[in-house]
């Protein structure tokens, strides 16, 4: 047997380098043996022998990709923190090149020449890590390429949208194989459908046109399946009930026995057999790709949005993103305050990168405010931690009250939170604009949503629930259309109309923070969530226009934003007051700062902090979005560990002084608010249709992300 050829393709350069067999293969033929160049544990810090490895692995030429266009390598750089100059490198080559061995793949394995083989989600070949070994797993000729899948077999049985998006989630590159090119997507599909045809494939065009009374009554048989598959997955039923529930999916997978939800019932209850329905899934694969591909592709969308999709997420990544997601809350609240409302006329000359008081900020001949909030490195000294803000406080009591009354908590059951522990006064603080009105209007026994109505509250349409409302999305990760429909309707304790759509915006990109680091995708689920005759939403619009006219020049777009959406609602007043706390110029500038900054933490925080207006509420937003993007490893450690002086071993010393909500107690962790969101968190993902695997969770992800 010959040793496959290393070739490119000049009129295919998007493959790189990949195998192309030199001899013909049958089923279960070697077709290449070697020694790796690298095996190291997975998720562990490299040792100095592996980083030993790093002129071994640039000799072999392996494909990185450029940084700048990378997520995957900025996050990598964001939470490399060896102090060895090889160890991005060496990651890089682990992530893009690597294979799984071991006992659950704990191990991530380099190979020279297998590192080549391109993914196909019906590959003509297998890897064996742990041996080292390329065989054939079914007939290949001479010439054609090989190829192997970066999926394991539950991954391959997905839909063509779930598939595509784990590969470039993971790979960044969109697969383009038989099975995805393909108009028909596999693992849809239904019996009986042409009379007469014993493949009992497929939707095609000419289903649709001969019909439609039979694809109604197969699509509405499918939802009621796919119902009952989630509602036993919940594991809120009753083991009866949930038997009921799998009975109901069992008849309709019998009938359909290569349905995709076939093998979900079979590998999640072993109902039937796992191996068997695999099989069956697998072995009419080949019969769709050999059929016409007649369908079109916006029949395709809709038909596959309805299947929805899923992701897992370790628990020890969920952890962290959540972690992310406060922790950066905080970072962006303390480095923004000394700047708030004093760049109205024209943004801040630098974008700034750390914290700052009085002295510092006269040093660099920035105007700063000159009361408690140009002291926040000595307060964070003095306290050795972190305390509350409006950025963070209001969801410290929503926190509680969800913990006291469950994810159902409602509006009265808020209320009486905020009357027990939001007081208008305390400690020398207060409550402002939107949040003092609602809170004037709860002392009158008003109940929400009245409370932030434009008939009850004269600022409706201040940016006080863009701030206050972030929790939701960390209850509801990926789950986006929960997080936002939660979110507005915390939004409506304060403000109405308008006023609460840039808070539909920030939730959808917290939510889809969890499985998405890509900005602009990010951006396009987000202005999805707002209704298009908001004003709101064509600001969003215009963001967008004015960065892709000027993408390296964000002040341009920043006089756009202020010429444009200063003055809203027209009898706002004045700048700052009150037109400067506007939910619709702050919200544009932070969207501005989100699509600028590039998902990268100082560059996204500095920017916000340098658009002025409210800025010590538009960059802590910001910075737990990315947080949440990246987890909380990836937050320098000189805004969260060292910092005035202290080198702490965890973000803020863990400690969060709780000053403005008494009489919930003063001293709590940051480990302990994260822990409680945790605990929500894992409700919400079995309640939505969602499982607890164990040292995982298996997300239902909502259509815009999927």
């Amino acid at each position: 047997m010959g040793s496959p050829a290393v070739v490119s393709d000049a009129a295919r350069p998007e493959l790189g380098q990949f195998l192309r067999a030199t001899c013909n293969y049958s089923e279960g033929d070697l077709v290449l043996s070697e020694l790796p160049l690298l095996r190291v544990p997975r998720l562990r810090r490299l040792t100095a022998e592996a980083l030993q490895k790093a002129p071994r692995l640039r000799q072999a030429k392996l494909f990185v990709p450029p940084e700048s266009t990378s997520p995957a390598l900025q996050r990598l750089r964001a939470t490399t923190r060896e102090a060895e100059p090889e160890a991005l490198f060496v990651k890089s080559v682990l992530h893009f090149n690597s294979f799984g061995a071991g006992p659950a793949g704990q191990d991530q394995v380099v190979f020279p020449t297998l590192a080549r083989a391109n993914h196909s989600c019906l590959p003509n070949c297998l890897v064996d890590a742990d041996l080292g070994t390329l065989r054939a797993v079914r007939a290949v000729s001479v010439g054609e390429e090989l190829t192997v899948s970066y999926l394991d077999d539950a991954g391959l049985l997905m839909d063509t949208a779930s598939r595509q998006a784990e590969l470039a989630e993971q790979y960044e590159f969109r697969c383009e194989c038989c099975r995805c090119s393909s108009a028909q997507d596999d693992t849809r599909r239904f019996s009986g459908c042409f009379e007469g045809d014993p493949s009992d494939l497929v939707f095609g065009s000419d289903l649709w046109r001969r019909s439609p009374s039979t694809v109604q009554r197969l699509l509405e048989e499918e939802a009621k399946a796919k119902a009952s598959l989630l509602a036993a997955r919940s594991g809120d039923l009753e083991e009866e009930d949930e038997g009921h529930e799998l009975m109901k999916c069992h008849r309709f997978t019998s009938a359909h026995r290569h349905h995709g939800l076939a093998f979900a019932l079979a590998n999640e209850f072993a109902f039937p057999d796992p191996e068997d329905a695999k099989q069956i899934v697998l072995e009419v694969i080949d019969l769709v790709l050999a059929m016409p591909c007649q369908f079109r592709s916006n029949q395709t969308k809709d038909l596959g949005s309805l299947a929805g999709a899923s992701r897992t997420i370790s628990k020890h990544v969920l952890y962290d993103k959540l972690m992310g997601y406060w922790v950066g809350q905080l970072v962006g609240n303390f480095m923004g305050l000394p700047f708030e409302f004093l760049y109205n006329d024209s943004p801040m000359p630098i974008e700034p990168q750390g914290y700052y008081d009085q002295h510092s900020a006269h040093s660099a001949g920035l105007r700063i405010n000159s009361d408690g909030r140009g002291r926040i490195p000595q307060r964070l000294n003095q306290l050795q931690g972190a305390y509350t803000d409006d950025d963070t406080d209001i969801e410290f009591v929503t926190l509680h009250a969800l913990m006291e009354h469950g994810l159902g908590l409602n509006y009265k059951q808020i209320a009486g939170y905020w009357k027990s522990y939001v007081h208008i006064q305390v400690n020398g603080d207060a409550l402002w604009f939107a949040n003092k009105v609602a809170r004037e209007n709860m002392n009158r026994g008003e109940i929400p949503p009245l409370t932030g109505s434009q008939g009850h509250n004269r600022f409706w349409w201040t940016i006080d629930p863009q701030l206050v409302n972030e929790l939701w999305s960390a209850v509801y990760p990926g789950m986006v259309d929960k997080a936002v429909d939660r979110a507005e309707w915390g939004a409506k304790i304060t403000s109405d109309s308008w006023g609460t759509h840039p808070t539909r915006f920030y939730a959808a990109l917290y939510s889809a923070a969890f499985f998405s680091n890509d900005v602009h995708r990010m951006y396009d689920i987000g202005m999805s969530k707002v209704p298009g005759d908001s004003p709101y939403h064509k600001a969003l619009q215009d963001v967008r226009q004015w960065h892709s006219e000027s993408p390296h020049d964000w002040r341009q777009t920043w006089y756009k934003i202020r010429n444009a959406y200063t003055y809203y609602p027209s009898n706002c007043g004045g700048v700052p007051w009150n037109c400067g706390v506007s939910a619709m110029v702050n919200g544009a500038m932070g969207a501005m700062a989100f699509l600028y900054g590039g998902g990268d933490f100082k560059r996204t925080v500095g920017i916000a902090i340098a658009a002025g207006f409210d800025c010590d509420n538009q960059a802590p937003t910001l910075a737990g979005v990315v947080g949440v993007m990246h987890g909380a490893r990836a937050i320098p450690h000189e805004l969260t560990h060292q910092v005035a002086g202290n080198n702490w071993a965890q973000p803020f010393n863990n400690r969060y002084v709780n000053e403005r909500r008494p009489p919930l107690p003063r001293d709590q962790t940051n480990t302990d608010i994260v822990d409680k969101v945790m605990i929500l968190a894992s409700r919400a993902i079995v309640e939505q249709g969602g499982q607890d695997l164990g040292d995982s969770f298996l997300v239902q992800l909502s259509p815009s992300l999927a």
